[in-house]
């Protein structure tokens, strides 16, 4: 599996990107059934953000509910097998999205910059 994207780099104080960093995952061999995606319209605790609303989505069922969409990583978490991406969902020109990618990788990890 490869995850494919780019980190979004902004100017100070400002949600608005300024460029680009290119960016590719390869997972070597994953339990596609132990991955999901959790989408949510706001981050808990974000501007004073006390209260969220969110759905888990299947690998199959991100793709086609977000063809297009693009995922800014903002932490990573390693334990073990289980890898967890944190940051936006950004589709075009839409208002931004937070996400968490849940990966269960018994392979390899390579990142190509």
């Amino acid at each position: 599996m490869n995850a494919c994207g780019d980190s979004r780099l902004r100017g100070l104080r400002s949600r608005k990107p300024i460029g680009f960093r290119q960016w590719v995952v390869h997972f070597t061999n994953i339990d596609k059934e132990e991955c999901n995606i959790m989408v949510f319209n706001a981050p808990y605790g974000y501007n004073e953000v006390k209260s969220f609303s969110g759905k888990e989505l299947s690998f199959d069922e991100f793709k086609e509910r977000y063809p297009n969409a693009e995922f800014e990583i903002v932490t990573e978490e390693y334990c073990g097998y289980d890898i967890t991406f944190q940051g936006y969902i950004w589709q075009a020109e839409n208002d931004s999205l937070f996400g968490i990618i849940r990966i269960w990788n018994i392979g390899d990890m390579i990142y190509r910059i």
